[in-house]
């Protein structure tokens, strides 16, 4: 097992870090970390990682035990007890918006892209290009989802047997790929790739007929400068 904490400064970890923990430096990425943020720790364990059960955590949440003091960190037992019955681990943001389409639309998701408006359009023409090149039944599922309810797997976090990762990995590169020269014309935004993945991942995963674990987490404040 091997859970990734991403990150860019090992000192802004929020846990102490140890089995089955480890910091990922994202600044030492094949993936430039400026445009795909945490993708970069799952491109590694992708490619990189050939063990059962791999995760992803940022630097300030984690994933913690339904079932135990709330904030405490899920532990290696309480994980592989879970992944033995279901398939991945993931947990959910809830939104006060009326659902998760019109948060899209008001989110600032990135005050350093060149506009915030750049960010959303692109967020609504990446499901475009997924109806048109990938599948229209995964994006009409993913839209009645999004119309209908105000929560969803966030965060692009998870913990699960490595062949749903890698299955999802397998489509998520080399269409960000494809949609990059085909939309973007090759230009790229701060952080984008990380939230076009963030917004359909737990789709992907549930309509692929994979079974969700929906786990809690905990925030940590960002560190304060010095």
């Amino acid at each position: 097992m091997l859970i990734l904490i991403c990150g860019t400064d090992i000192k802004a970890v929020q846990i102490n870090v140890g089995r089955p923990r480890a910091f990922y430096d994202l600044k030492n990425c094949y993936l430039d970390h400026r445009y795909f943020c945490e993708l970069g720790g799952l491109y590694k364990l992708w490619k990189q990682v050939n063990t059962d059960i791999i995760g992803l955590e940022h630097y300030r949440r984690f994933f913690t035990d339904n079932d135990a003091v709330p904030g405490t960190i899920i532990t290696e037992d309480k994980i592989k007890n879970i992944l033995s019955s279901h398939d991945i681990i993931m947990s959910l943001n809830h939104l006060s918006s009326p659902n998760i389409l019109t948060w899209m639309a008001q989110e600032k998701h990135n005050p350093t892209a060149s506009t915030n408006t750049i960010v959303k359009e692109m967020l609504f023409k990446w499901l475009m290009y997924l109806r048109d090149y990938y599948s229209t039944e995964f994006v009409d599922y993913t839209m009645n989802r999004m119309l209908t309810e105000r929560s969803y797997y966030g965060c692009n976090m998870f913990i699960g047997n490595k062949r749903v990762v890698d299955d999802y990995a397998r489509f998520l590169f080399p269409t960000l790929e494809r949609f990059t020269i085909d939309v973007m014309r090759g230009k790229r935004e701060p952080r984008l790739y990380g939230y076009l993945s963030e917004y359909i991942m737990g789709y992907w995963i549930e309509w692929r007929g994979y079974d969700i674990y929906s786990c809690s987490k905990v925030t940590y404040p960002p560190p304060t400068p010095l």
